[in-house]
């Protein structure tokens, strides 16, 4: 029997095994196919592939959706499926639904998606689904169940709603349910699931559904109609104001060469103009002109930007403005952040005064909508906060937690407490919940919802449902959007000089490189609130140096 109702790690508190375990399990037991339909959600959906992919099973793509009283099953027949699914997740999770559109939502499937539950009044609403099944598990149905969907022309679909591997597993199922309801275990009212809800050998399947063999084929059946996703996802990059790949090579030739008036005033060296060249063409043979326009369009709504990491290697990124230092001065090599072997996406981390990073993501929100989204954290079970879970639903007082986790581990433990460490380890890095990456944006060519299911911060944020390597591996391009204390702090300090002194220094036209006062003050370790170089251990290695080279300074602050 192919497992097509199983909940991985990354079902919030519903499942207990990373998709590595699950995929492992399913090759060990000679499974040519393997589903997880985590809820309401795609949160580990790229460590699946990459899981399946490792150990040759066919990834099948699907979730279990639970909305107001529907509870039912769902699996992407088609490409378009999977957008569907994109689609209504991010409806329910976005507050954007009542019960009228998601069921017209899971009629609109079609034939792009099968469907299964074991609530009738639901399969009677979704009649009219082609790929439409009466899902039986253990201990949820009864004979007259099956009876019922047969006189319906409903095919069964056995399941065991999966949520570990381990029958020893079942007590930890039902702590994490206890955590995920805010209640204790012996409070825990056990609906929902059962103590079969694991997985099962093909012998333990058939034992298990004896009198409804026949329904096992359909397993088989329907794993075959599911849609395999590629093995590799292409780089997507945002559209920039409508414009074909041609279009975005042209604008950003033009950009350039307007940029080399402004970097180089007194004209510039042949070696420029060979460069730009260089880069240009490795650029728009890569397709990635749409990334530099639309980076350097977010960049000019902030007087007071930095861009950093290797993207400094670029004299594109120097004339565009979206970096600052003269990668031809500095010997800075452009193969180091693109060239045609390397198949990443460009990574320009970019600096906006901590204060008004939050006015720069309103612009792209606004500039993009529906097509941006910020990157997410996984918020899992960790140390000691995963001792507190664990201890408050075993019913320990609170004044005896605080206690004991405030000492934590250098305290003497008894035997109820020796247990609950053991539990609390068994529960590391399970997935809880989603939180915003410090800067990571993400934007799309075509809605953000047709490639990953989108949630709401506290705050009214968008954010997808990955972190940061799953973002990657779905080939979606993440531009790191930072607030920095430094660059506020200098525009404080030519504030404050230019009010107090009658002065009229500019951000763009300061070049500290050539500062004496600068390089002295550098020299002698005199760094403190001075970005990258001023750690106590930095400061001491300027003064040991005695240099106020640029290129020392960079060894420095790498070391």
């Amino acid at each position: 029997m192919i497992p097509l109702h199983v909940h991985s790690s990354y079902s919030p508190l519903a499942g207990l095994c990373h998709p590595k375990e699950l995929c492992q399990w399913a090759f060990e037991n000679a499974l040519e196919a393997l589903a997880i339909t985590d809820t309401n959600g795609f949160y580990g959906l790229h460590f699946f592939l990459q899981a399946a992919k490792e150990h040759n099973i066919r990834p099948i793509i699907g979730l279990e959706l639970i909305f107001e009283n529907y509870r039912l099953v769902a699996l992407c027949l088609t490409e378009r499926g999977y957008e569907k699914l994109c689609s209504l997740i991010s409806k329910i999770q976005l507050g954007k639904i009542d019960s009228d559109i998601f069921l017209s939502s899971l009629k609109n499937l079609g034939a792009d998606a099968a469907v299964f539950t074991d609530q009738k009044d639901t399969l009677l609403e979704l009649r009219e689904l082609p790929h439409l099944y009466f899902e039986i598990s253990p201990g949820f149905f009864n004979h007259q169940d099956v009876l019922w969907a047969r006189n319906l022309k409903i095919p069964l679909l056995p399941t065991t709603r999966a949520r570990y591997i381990d029958p020893k597993d079942h007590f930890y199922f039902l702590l994490i349910q206890a955590i995920k309801e805010n209640k204790t275990l012996s409070s825990l009212e056990i609906t929902g699931y059962n103590q079969y809800c694991r997985l099962y050998s093909s012998l333990e399947s058939s034992r298990l559904f004896t009198p409804y063999l026949d329904s096992i084929k359909n397993t088989y059946k329907l794993a075959r109609m599911c849609w395999s996703p590629p093995k590799y996802f292409p780089i997507i990059f945002p559209k920039f104001e409508g414009m074909d790949t041609g279009e975005c090579d042209q604008l950003l030739r033009q950009k350039s060469f307007t940029g080399i008036a402004w970097r180089y005033p007194n004209g510039a060296h042949y070696k420029v103009i060979k460069r730009l060249e260089h880069e240009l063409k490795v650029i728009s043979g890569k397709g990635f002109s749409s990334y530099f326009l639309v980076v350097e369009d977010i960049v000019k709504n902030s007087p007071r930007t930095c861009g950093r990491g290797s993207g400094a290697s670029s004299l594109v990124s120097f004339l565009l403005g979206i970096t600052h230092v003269d990668p031809i001065k500095h010997n800075l090599f452009f193969d180091r952040f693109l060239n045609p072997e390397r198949v990443d996406p460009p990574d320009i981390d970019i600096d906006f005064p901590w204060d008004e990073r939050d006015h720069i993501l309103d612009y792209v929100f606004l500039k993009y909508p529906g097509h941006s989204a910020m990157v997410a954290n996984h918020n899992t079970m960790q140390g000691r906060s995963s001792l507190r879970e664990v201890a408050k639903v075993m019913g320990i007082p609170v004044d005896e937690i605080n206690y004991i986790i405030k000492r934590f581990p250098r305290v003497e433990l008894n035997l109820t407490w020796q247990g609950i460490v053991k539990h609390a380890d068994r529960l590391q890095n399970l997935f809880k919940t989603l939180s915003v990456h410090p800067g990571g944006v993400v934007i799309t060519p075509k809605k953000i919802e047709n490639y990953v299911p989108l949630q709401l911060t506290p705050k009214g944020v968008p954010v997808i449902q990955w972190e940061k390597r799953q973002t990657k591996s779905a080939g979606l391009v993440k531009i790191d959007l930072l607030g920095n204390r430094s660059l506020a702090v200098i525009r404080d300090a030519i504030k404050a000089v230019n009010e107090n002194c009658n002065k009229n220094y500019l951000y763009q036209t300061l070049d500290p490189l050539e500062d004496l006062k600068t390089k002295q003050l550098i020299k002698s370790g005199q760094t403190m609130g001075v970005f990258y170089i001023e750690s106590p251990a930095t400061r001491q290695l300027l003064e040991r140096m005695n240099t106020h080279e640029f290129e020392h300074i960079v060894i420095a602050s790498s070391i």
